[in-house]
């Protein structure tokens, strides 16, 4: 009992490792942090950004990514971390960085590869910054130091460019198809 009494007593300092799951539409938001990152009682939220946001999201990562990759999905969250107390928060990185994973339908596609940019900034004085990324199953995972937007794009990798030889006067679609792996 007396360990329960010193802790209400410096409750604010308590800490303890991190891990809770969040569903936004079909995508599940899991974020796992070692002990010391989050206060105890912290918590997440996530919610899809709307289409004003959406547009200036995108100009910022027009600006460092390849203007001709072919998009198949992309999505778009705001991630906010609170105290138990509901104020926002940022992760204390002297702990170790907290690992955010995505699990969606697009992970597992082969075909696809899976890009992670961290949007900061606010209006439309933003900045992307594309974040390394880990593809397992239907989970992309990223490590990060920072809270707020992030957008996931999914890019088809060369697949859609096909050269085919006609010999016999016709290409059929379905050999197209098979060949784009479609």
């Amino acid at each position: 009992e007396e360990t329960e009494s010193s802790e209400s007593e410096g409750e604010e300092d308590v800490t303890e490792a991190f891990e809770m799951e969040q569903t936004c539409a079909d995508v599940t938001v899991c974020m796992s942090a070692p002990e010391g990152v989050f206060p105890k009682g912290a918590y997440f939220e996530v919610r899809e950004v709307n289409n004003y946001e959406e547009e200036n999201i995108d100009k910022a990562i027009s600006e460092i990514s390849d203007s001709k990759e072919q998009v198949a999905a992309s999505y778009t969250y705001d991630i906010t971390v609170y105290d138990k107390d509901g104020n926002e928060i940022e992760p204390n990185t002297d702990y170790g960085q907290v690992s955010v994973t995505f699990s969606l339908k697009e992970a597992e596609d082969d075909t696809l590869q899976a890009k992670v940019y961290h949007i900061e900034g606010s209006g439309d004085e933003l900045s992307a910054e594309e974040l390394e990324t880990t593809v397992s199953g239907d989970e992309v995972t990223v490590l990060t130091d920072g809270f707020s937007v992030y957008t996931l794009k999914f890019i088809y990798e060369n697949v859609l460019k096909y050269t085919y030889t006609v010999e016999t006067g016709y290409v059929s679609l379905s050999d197209i198809l098979n060949a784009c792996k479609i």
